[in-house]
Parts: structure tokens; sequence; C-alpha cells
């Protein structure tokens, strides 16, 4: 069968049916009550913006300061002040009570001094030529007491000296006898000895 022969059919057949089919006058309305499917959507990406990084101040350093160190003042020495002794006002010398004594031919020689002299607390007994050996001394005080100091056997020359404390808080001297010898004495070649008695 070709294709016109089956056209034709085609035809024929359509027109026989809508000539069997009754007519109506009402029109049915057909509604489709199926729910569509939901079209997917891809979501739209959005990027995060990266944060900012902002770097956080760093702390300055400062040192410490460092201490400054004084050397601390050395004390400055001062040799203690030397108690000056006084009488009333006056401040107190050597008093020279006699000089140019010598033995000669005696074993002693004696010197009158007086409460006016003043009041001392050593003697000094210093050679000024020759040689002088002093033995024992006596000294009686203005109060009638003595003070006797003896075995001393010290030989002075030159410019040697010897000093003698004396009993109690600074005394008055009524007189003094020093008893000793001059070995040069009777000896042509050498000088007589001599000496000098000082109070303080």
């Amino acid at each position: 069968m070709n294709i016109k022969a089956i056209i034709a059919s085609l035809v024929l057949g359509s027109s026989s049916l809508a000539m069997a089919a009754p007519a109506t006058s009402a029109v049915a309305v057909v509604r489709d009550h199926r729910v569509e499917a939901p079209v997917a959507t891809r979501p739209v990406y959005t990027p995060v913006a990266d944060p900012v990084y902002t770097p956080v101040a760093q702390p300055i350093y400062t040192a410490p300061a460092q201490p400054i160190y004084t050397r601390p003042a050395q004390p400055v020495y001062a040799p203690p002040a030397q108690p000056a002794y006084h009488t009333g006002w006056r401040r107190l010398q050597p008093v020279t009570l006699a000089s140019g004594l010598r033995f000669g031919n005696l074993d002693r020689t004696a010197i009158t001094v007086g409460s006016q002299a003043g009041r001392f607390g050593s003697l000094q007994i210093s050679a000024t030529g020759g040689t002088n050996t002093i033995k024992l001394i006596n000294i009686v005080f203005a109060d009638g007491t003595h003070q006797t100091v003896r075995n001393v056997n010290r030989t002075l020359t030159g410019n040697q000296s010897m000093t003698l404390d004396l009993d109690g808080d600074r005394r008055a001297i009524h007189d003094i006898t020093v008893y000793g010898s001059d070995p040069n004495n009777g000896t042509r070649r050498r000088a007589a000895g001599t000496f000098t008695v000082t109070a303080v």
C-alpha cells in the first residue's frame, strides 16, 4: 500500500467518526491538577570577603634607666683635738723651773719652786751639755707630802730628756732635789754636764 492510499483511508475514517458522534451543547473543561515540580535552582555563590589583617602595634621596649652609682664620700679623718690645759683662761705652757744645773763635786742639786709657780702634772729633765747621770728624784709638794722616784739610773747626753709624772692631779711644788753624778767631772778634755728642769 502506498502513501496516498494510507492518507485517503485516514481521512475517510475521521469523517465517519465525526458523523457518528452526537452533537452536544456543553464544552467540557479539563483542568490539570498536577503540581508542577519545583525547578531546582543552583545556589548563587557569593565569595566571602577576606578579613583585613591589621597588625597589632608592637610595644616599644624602653630599657629601664640604669642607676647612677655615686661613690660615697670618704670620711675625712681629723685627729682628735689635744686637750689644752688651762688655769682660768690662760693656756699652760711648759715652765722652766731651773736651767744650767750641774752636779759638780756634789751628788745632788736642789731647786726651790714655790706655790706661785703654779700647779703641775709632770716634770721633764733635759740634758743641755756634757753627760748627766740621774739616779733619784725627790719632790716635796706644797702641802708637805713627798714623791720619791728611786733607781732612775738614766744617763742623758746631747738633747736627750726624761719625763716624770707627778702623783695626784696637778699639784703645787715646794722644792725638787735631783740626785746623780757627772761622769766627766774633773776631766779637762770634756765639758761638765748640765741640765734643765721644766714642769707642765
